[in-house]
């Protein structure tokens, strides 16, 4: 299946990510799947350690609304844009990676620094390390 996958957590670098995303597949004449990664808190984790399913059943779901806000709020900019909203669980590098197997490209946000030889955040660098498309920052 012909699409472009982007990553979005809500920050400006990923809604430029989006736009980017938007415009490339509108060019292409493909998709775009808007992926939002969400997982448990590392406490949840720790042996012991017991919370009860209701707030974190409420922090994927309003995950998933600040997703849906996104993508309406790009597709008001672009009315013939086919959109997917996908929030997964789990963590964001993995899911993105999993997301983008058979794209046709992943786009992401640049997040804590430079790209060429010099810092960028965790989640970038397991991308670009891992990806099996090709992958664009933005």
């Amino acid at each position: 299946m012909a699409e472009i996958v982007v990553g979005v957590d809500g920050s400006e670098r990923s809604i430029a990510a989006l736009e980017f995303a938007v415009v490339e597949a509108e060019r292409r004449g493909v998709a775009v799947r808007a992926v939002t990664a969400w997982d448990y808190p590392l406490v949840a984790g720790l042996p012991g350690v017991v919370f009860p399913a209701r707030p974190f059943r409420r922090q994927a779901a309003e995950a998933l609304e600040d997703l849906l806000e996104v993508v309406r709020a790009v597709e008001e900019g672009h009315p013939d844009a086919d959109i997917e909203a996908d929030l997964r669980e789990g963590d964001a590098a993995l899911v993105l990676l999993a997301a983008a197997d058979g794209a046709d490209l992943l786009v992401v946000g640049a997040h804590h620094g430079r790209i060429g030889g010099r810092r960028v955040g965790g989640v970038t660098q397991e991308v670009l390390a891992k990806a099996r498309c090709p992958v664009v920052i933005v």
